[in-house]
């Protein structure tokens, strides 16, 4: 997980794929000190015929410590018997991520 400052008032927090280097998904966040609000409304963790809104969450660096914790509601497209996608599920997803700075 990276956390970047883009702007006065805004961070970006970045899920990296640890094997590979590369960006899972990037939250826009708020900043409060040493921790920030992450920005309900936005995607992360997208599958095709999926879609995960986070609804709300929080990012807090403490000394060399990195704590990511959100919530979302993740809606998925099932198949009808009819062959169509009218139909979905959806459920919550709570993510947490515990890490030392390096």
């Amino acid at each position: 997980t990276r956390v970047e400052q883009t702007g006065p008032t805004a961070l970006l927090v970045s899920i990296v794929n640890s094997a590979t280097g590369e960006t899972i998904c990037a939250l826009r966040a708020t900043p409060q000190g040493t921790a920030a609000t992450i920005d309900a409304g936005q995607s992360c963790f997208g599958d095709e015929g999926a879609n995960t809104t986070v609804t709300d969450g929080r990012v807090s660096l403490t000394a060399d410590r990195l704590v990511l914790d959100f919530n979302a509601t993740v809606e998925e497209a099932t198949g009808d018997d009819d062959g169509t996608d009218d139909d979905s599920i959806q459920f919550h997803l709570d993510y947490h991520f515990d890490g030392r700075r390096r």
